[in-house]
């Protein structure tokens, strides 16, 4: 091979190129890479090591007989089998018994664990036997502590691979109702400390997490902040994420159901960028985007649209609940074909969703509210930017006369994504009026109501670029002359 080309970045290129490009048999092409070609070897290795789900696989590294197996058949609170594997050292290890595992294990960047399935006592276990880190170059570490034992096993066993190195780390419970309660405070003693084990941390996901959240304001370079959208969040959690410098993503938020005074958070969320709200209530945009069926929402949801300007990304979950709240006074809600209450918004609602929200990019917005096509093209028309959209529409009564009266734009979208409409819509008259809003939608990318409508769209852009590409060599005809 030319020397020019023996750069160990341009090798990592090939063998990532390798496992992107297919799903399955990646693995044993990288193996044969790796023993087939002496400069290869090492960075297909990184790469067939990289990212492990399951530790499976670096556990089986040690010499033979040295962990004991047992499988044993358990049932967690939902009632669901599952197949526990037990690891437990039938000696001390020697010396020489690291050596393969430490040869692989320096590899590993990403690392899933799941108690239920791989016993995550081991871990533990081994690290009383060795010096430094079992994992020393671990970025991503995603923890699903499952099985229903104390918060004090789960400690010893997470902290075995906690590093420095750090950078994406997921915490998950379930069976809580089966620890220790008189074990939380150890668990909250631990995760204050936290973040001085793993200072580097910039992306941080939990599920059913008991504690407070307030170790968060230890982690100053997070980046990203994904909540458990069941958990709601108090007063104090929603300022220690607020006074975040670097948060540029937010999602899962929840605070229905919870007292909040967020006068503090004005001056809060200095970076965001992505933000994503789950909730029981329905919007009034005429609010620039408030909540109003809930008094802390449509507060926090007002403090945090103060940052409207800097938002590229918004996703607004709300549903009405188990219990449709009756209805405000102007509000106009109807009942879709698919059972559930929507909201149409109105032109006026859509021209300060536009200015509410500048520098959009993508909106998921998934409630009883909708778009018509009227106000769907008002929104369009002052948010240039925007290039995806999921949204549910409203199309009653479409007719040429409507398509004749909406603008002809030439918005960039490329992703629209709608899940519900009015039923015996015609599908050539609802394409027109979406082909002509937006002629630039990758409909490789979209989803919307009924397959064919896609396809009667495919058509109309079809048509159309060979309509305007005819009109354009007769222009440079008549040029020419």
């Amino acid at each position: 091979m030319t020397r020019v080309l023996e750069i160990d970045e341009i090798y990592r290129k090939i063998c990532e190129d390798l496992r992107s490009s297919q799903e399955y048999g990646w693995r044993q092409d990288l193996v044969r890479l790796a023993r087939s070609s002496r400069m290869l070897s090492g960075e297909a290795m990184n790469v067939l090591w990289d990212q492990l789900d399951d530790p499976k696989p670096l556990l089986n590294l040690f010499p033979a007989g040295l962990l004991a197996q047992k499988a044993t058949q358990r049932r967690d609170v939902e009632l669901i089998n599952y197949t526990a594997v037990t690891y437990i050292p039938s000696r001390i290890p020697e010396k020489d018994d690291w050596l393969r595992f430490d040869f692989y294990a320096r590899r590993v960047r990403s690392l899933c664990v799941s108690a239920t399935s791989t016993d995550g006592r081991i871990f533990h276990l081994l690290s009383q036997y060795k010096t430094g880190p079992l994992l020393p170059s671990l970025r991503t570490l995603r923890w699903w502590d499952g099985s229903p034992r104390s918060y004090l096993s789960f400690i010893d066993d997470f902290s075995s691979l906690i590093t420095p190195s750090l950078l994406n780390l997921f915490i998950g419970f379930s069976s809580l109702s089966l620890r220790h309660p008189d074990e939380l405070d150890l668990l909250i003693t631990f995760l204050d400390k936290l973040p001085r084990l793993c200072p580097r941390v910039t992306i941080f996901a939990f599920e059913k997490l008991p504690s407070s959240l307030s170790f968060l304001s230890g982690f100053q370079d997070l980046q990203t902040l994904e909540l458990d959208s069941e958990r709601q969040i108090t007063t104090l959690e929603l300022r220690v994420m607020a006074l975040l410098p670097r948060l540029k993503a937010l999602t899962g938020l929840k605070i229905a159901g919870t007292d909040l005074n967020v006068t503090s958070l004005e001056l809060g969320f200095p970076s965001l960028t992505r933000l994503g709200i789950a909730g029981e209530a329905y919007l009034s945009i005429g609010g620039g985007g408030k909540l109003i069926t809930s008094k802390e929402y449509l507060a926090c949801v007002d403090a945090i649209s103060c940052k409207g300007e800097s938002l590229v990304e918004l996703s607004l979950c709300c549903g009405f609940g188990s219990v449709v709240p009756d209805e405000p006074p102007g509000l106009d809600i109807t009942q879709g074909f698919d059972g559930i209450p929507r909201k149409a918004l109105t032109s006026e609602d859509a021209k300060i969703m536009g200015l509410a929200w500048p520098k959009l990019k993508t909106l998921h917005l998934h409630s009883p509210v909708a778009f018509s096509l009227e106000s769907l093209a008002v929104f369009a028309d002052h948010n240039p930017t925007l290039e995806a959209l999921t949204t549910n529409l409203l199309v009653d009564n479409i007719s040429h006369g409507v398509i004749d009266n909406l603008p002809i734009l030439s918005h960039k979208l490329a992703i629209l994504s709608s899940y519900s409409a009015y039923q015996d819509v015609d599908d050539l008259l609802l394409a027109r009026a979406i082909d002509q809003l937006f002629p630039m939608l990758n409909l490789d990318e979209c989803s919307l109501i009924s397959a064919k409508l896609l396809s009667t769209l495919s058509l109309l852009q079809r048509v159309r670029k060979g309509h305007e590409k005819r009109l354009g060599l007769r222009s440079v005809k008549a040029g020419s002359l």
